[in-house]
């Protein structure tokens, strides 16, 4: 046995021991203690310590890995229970594992990271991951990715670059955060906001107006078409009670304001015209809706007043009822507010048990003022009978005037017929004074027709339609400022006439009117020089109706115009029948209307007639009256002109009865005048030739005669006018003197023989003149 000391030293004896369990040998430890080397107690010591030792660092190891295992499965949890999604990316840009965010918002069917996004948004996730690999972190914003359900996905991105000495490889963390509803309410508020500023600019500019007011009425706003039409600055009026701008005075009244505020603080709105003041004292009407404004307790804050300027409707709808109701010349009520007032009076009448009268007024000659002076000048006239036809008026009476020279008078009230004809009286008192017009002095005169309420009608139509009776019958008895009542035979007469009318038009149609014609003779041989067609009218109940019966209702109904073809149609058919049976024909005469000198076409129309009858047109003479010349000079020279030099000849009829001065007479192509009846009827056979109607004769033929026109007298009856008209160098005549007018059949035999003889015995003393 050794007697070395053995090793005692602790470090020494610890090594020794680690090494023992490291190597699991104790050859050496054993060798060592043989001789003598190692202190047996103390290794034995020195290895149950490092036991000890081993032991608590297995026990801490073990609760380090624990530990471990426990933060993992946190960090496991957390990760997958994240709300955000995060990925996990290789450093070849795939993508190796995302968290169940990740897999419900994702389509992670795309393996490659940049294949997240669409097409379009591919290059900034491949941008973005380059970044992170240079820089450790990188950001992109707003990158629309490819969602699990096809929904749009707007996101922003962070992505992490992992160092590759923590887990021997590159890796990058990439968190998503989804942007979509946020942008969404972004682009929603940008939108709205859009809106505002559009709207905001739209009742900025809007052509209407817009007035905003706080729960008060105090302004807070107002647009530019406010500003523009009152005259006001949106400062003026800001802070101002609505109530100042409105037109005090004018509709609508004050309970018109309660009704609107009463309406508006109940929360209904409120629609209808308002009169509104401007800046300087003018006023406009509006058509407005005032709409309450409520908060998100529905409390009212605020008035929203969105009108529109009706001005000018309210004046043009003034204006039309004015038109409907009023003559817009002289103010006065026409027919239609006439015949209100009538009714009403007629209605008081009948209560109190009191007449009633009607005048019917027409101004006499405004005609000849029109085409002398001008319609102006007619106007004044017009105006100025009416302004002293009102001052005749008491309360209960009115004036209308019912269109061109016709005036109506109503007196509400009168006692006796002798009332009325002081009425009638002082109608033509007043217009007695001349009117100065244009510096001329005009004395206008009335014709008035008069009916009585109850005595002549008992309603309104009827007693309009009687005075208007009794106008006629004033006009037709040709006394100027004339009145007349109406009476029952005056009616009578009307309805005649208007029966008359109506078998007229029937007659046209069933070729009723036949010609008759009667010769126009030299008075000094008898030979007959031409022929005048005279229409008749052969009636199926009443006979032959002569002209003077028909003609004028033909005239003032306008039948004229149909009755002017026919007998042109039937004269021209004569003549050619005449020249066929060998005839020695001479010219007709016609007589042209006012109506049908101035119809279109007058002159075309006639050749074409005549030249289908084939006849010369120098068989045809047109005859025209002075009024009817005089009516329109102008156009008559250029109608005649073309008659003229179609080969008609042309005369004046009733020479003497109208207004023609020399100049005008010298200006017509005509090339004969007719002289009136009216005066060959003053010449018999005790007349002297010196007396004003013999006179004025002689003065007829000096100015045909000077004027190189033929002179033919018509209404010779007396051989004393005949003699007169010869000794005067008047030789042409027409009259029942030489002829009755005859129809066609008995004119044939004067026509063979050229003359009127036998019948006409020529007297001695003007055998052989001529």
């Amino acid at each position: 046995m050794s007697t070395k000391k053995p090793h005692t030293d602790p470090q020494h004896l610890r090594e020794r021991a680690r090494q023992i369990l490291r190597d699991h040998s104790f050859e050496h430890t054993l060798a060592a203690l043989d001789e003598g080397d190692l202190d047996l107690e103390s290794l034995l010591e020195q290895l149950h310590i490092y036991h000890a030792e081993l032991k608590i660092q297995q026990e801490a190891l073990q609760d380090s890995q624990q530990t471990t295992e426990a933060t993992l499965t946190r960090f496991s949890g957390l990760y997958q229970e994240l709300p955000i999604p995060v990925l996990c990316i290789d450093e070849q840009g795939f993508i190796q594992d995302g968290n169940a965010a990740a897999h419900r918002l994702l389509a992670l069917n795309h393996k490659l990271f940049s294949h997240m996004a669409i097409p379009e948004h591919r290059l900034f996730l491949g941008s973005a991951l380059q970044r992170a690999r240079n820089e450790g972190m990188s950001q992109c914003h707003s990158v629309r990715l490819c969602s699990r359900d096809g929904s749009p996905l707007v996101a922003d991105l962070k992505i992490i670059h992992l160092d590759q000495h923590i887990s021997g490889r590159s890796e990058y963390i990439c968190n998503v955060v989804d942007q979509t509803e946020l942008i969404e309410q972004q682009d929603n508020l940008l939108q709205a906001n859009q809106q505002l500023q559009k709207l905001a600019l739209v009742v900025e500019q809007s052509p209407s107006i817009v007035v905003m007011t706080d729960h008060s009425g105090v302004i807070e706003y107002v647009n530019t078409r406010f500003c523009t039409l009152t005259g006001y600055s949106s400062g003026e009026v800001q802070g101002r009670p609505i109530a100042r701008l409105q037109a005090h005075g004018l509709e609508p009244d004050e309970d018109t304001q309660e009704e609107v505020w009463q309406t508006l603080k109940q929360g209904r709105a409120w629609e209808g015209e308002l009169c509104v003041r401007k800046k300087h004292g003018q006023h406009y009407w509006e058509q407005a809706t005032i709409t309450p404004l409520r908060d998100t307790q529905g409390r009212i804050t605020h008035f929203v007043k969105m009108a529109e300027d009706i001005s000018d409707k309210k004046a043009l709808s003034a204006q039309l009822t004015f038109l409907a109701h009023y003559d817009p010349l002289t103010e006065l009520p026409n027919r239609a507010l006439m015949r209100e007032r009538v009714d009403q009076a007629m209605a008081s009448a009948h209560r109190h048990e009191h007449m009633m009268a009607l005048f019917a007024i027409d101004v006499d000659g405004l005609k000849l003022v029109n085409d002398s002076l001008g319609h102006a000048a007619g106007d004044q006239l017009l105006c100025g009978v009416a302004q002293r036809l009102r001052g005749l008026l008491r309360e209960e009476d009115s004036l209308a005037r019912l269109g061109g020279d016709n005036f109506v008078i109503l007196c509400g009230q009168i006692s006796s017929h002798q009332d009325a004809l002081a009425v009638a009286e002082r109608i033509h008192g007043v217009l007695e004074e001349p009117f100065s017009i244009d510096d001329h002095n005009l004395v206008a005169t009335a014709s008035t027709g008069i009916a009585l309420y109850p005595e002549d009608a008992d309603n309104t139509d009827e007693l309009l339609r009687r005075a208007d009776t009794a106008l006629h019958r004033a006009k037709a008895d040709g006394e100027k400022g004339g009145y007349r009542f109406y009476t029952t035979s005056l009616n009578k007469q009307l309805e005649e006439r208007f029966r008359l009318e109506q078998d007229l038009r029937q007659g046209l149609e069933r070729n009723e009117l036949v010609v008759f014609y009667q010769p126009r003779v030299h008075m000094g041989s008898g030979r007959i020089l031409s022929l005048e067609a005279l229409v008749r009218w052969n009636h199926p109940e009443f006979g032959l109706i002569p002209p003077g019966r028909f003609i004028p209702v033909a005239e003032s109904t306008g039948l004229i115009l149909g009755i002017g073809p026919v007998v042109l149609e039937k004269v021209c058919e004569q003549i050619h029948q005449w020249q066929r049976a060998g005839l020695t024909t001479v010219p007709v005469a016609i007589n042209l209307s006012t109506q049908e000198l101035y119809k279109k076409n007058l002159a075309r129309n006639i050749a074409s007639m005549v030249r289908a009858a084939d006849i010369p047109p120098n068989m045809l003479e047109f005859e025209i009256t002075e009024s009817t010349a005089m009516r329109s000079m102008g156009e008559a020279i250029t109608i005649l002109t073309q008659l003229w030099e179609a080969g008609f000849s042309l005369s004046i009829d009733d020479f003497g009865t109208g207004y023609a001065s020399m100049s005008y007479l010298s200006n017509l192509p005509v090339q004969g005048l007719k002289i009136d009846r009216s005066f060959v009827a003053q010449l018999n056979r005790e007349s002297d030739s010196r007396r004003p109607g013999a006179t004025i004769v002689k003065a007829m033929i000096g100015l045909g005669h000077n004027l190189d026109l033929g002179v033919i007298a018509e209404g010779v009856e007396h051989p004393a006018q005949q003699t007169f008209l010869l000794e005067n160098g008047c030789h042409m005549g027409q009259g029942f003197l030489f002829s009755q007018p005859l129809p066609p059949s008995e004119m044939e035999p004067l026509l063979r023989i050229g003359a009127i003889w036998p019948q006409y015995h020529p007297a001695p003393s003007v055998i052989g003149t001529g």
